[in-house]
């Protein structure tokens, strides 16, 4: 069977498209990737496979990846105990290296959000953009959730944590 120019660049996309989403980690409300909430800082590392370059003190840090990859993902710990794992804006020309399970990243609009979450989604006024919102989704027991950041209609971070953590404004102060 002979395949026409149209069947073979659709079939790289669809690799392409594949590989790049299996290569992505994955946020839920439970951790990214190896990393789960209530993991320590050095199990985290170790899970990882690499050390984590941590800012801060003993009541509240956050960590990155020592290695220059990930800058985008951060994880804050009190404690020695990670509560929270952020995604944002990842470096210049660089894709973020997280979604979550339902697919929803950094740039996704607020339309894809409410489909991949639907009734479970929470919609708030962000608190330092009139023009942004906080889209929550938390988990049955209300321990723990998502919260995407957005602006303009699309997504600009999101992150995962217990509770207080996750509505930390700031994170680590």
């Amino acid at each position: 069977m002979k395949m026409t120019i149209v069947s073979k660049a659709l079939l790289i996309l669809a690799l392409a498209t594949t590989a790049s989403a299996r290569d992505r980690l994955v946020l839920t409300d439970r951790g990214l990737g190896p990393v789960r909430l209530g993991m320590s800082l050095e199990a985290a590392g170790k899970a990882l496979g690499r050390r984590l370059k941590v800012d801060g003190g003993a009541d509240c840090a956050v960590a990155r990846r020592a290695d220059g990859r990930g800058g985008d993902v951060t994880y804050m710990a009190e404690k020695d105990v990670i509560t929270r794992i952020d995604v944002g804006r990842a470096k210049a020309g660089a894709r973020a290296s997280a979604v979550t399970a339902a697919g929803v990243g950094l740039g996704a609009s607020e339309a894809q959000v409410r489909r991949a979450y639907g009734p479970r989604l929470k919609i708030e006024p962000h608190p330092y953009d009139e023009k942004g919102h906080y889209l929550r989704v938390e988990d049955p027991g209300k321990q723990r959730g998502i919260i995407f950041e957005t602006s303009r209609g699309r997504v600009t971070s999101f992150r995962a944590g217990l509770h207080p953590a996750l509505d930390y404004k700031e994170g680590c102060l």
